[in-house]
């Protein structure tokens, strides 16, 4: 994706749209994913407090942090390459 074409909320922290209720749709979804990563095993960022947090609340205090970016997706999606099923 070339700069010109790039949306203007790539080039702002997360931790900001966190705190104003901004974005909330691209946050909750950027939170599920990493969510996601955290529960297939990858280091969490932050420090726990504890041993018994869930993966929500420390992706969302990843972002909190400024210890993750959102950047934009670099391939298309596979339903717009191609069908998964071909009919005959």
């Amino acid at each position: 994706m070339s700069e010109a074409t790039r949306e203007w909320f790539f080039d702002e922290k997360p931790s900001v749209f966190l705190r104003e209720h901004r974005m909330m749709y691209l946050m909750v979804n950027a939170i599920a994913k990493r969510s996601a990563q955290l529960h297939a095993g990858e280091k969490p960022q932050v420090p726990l407090s504890d041993e018994h947090r869930d993966y929500v609340k420390i992706a969302t205090q990843e972002f909190l942090a400024d210890k993750l970016v959102i950047q934009p997706r670099t391939t298309p999606k596979i339903e717009e390459t191609a069908p998964l099923i071909q009919a005959e």
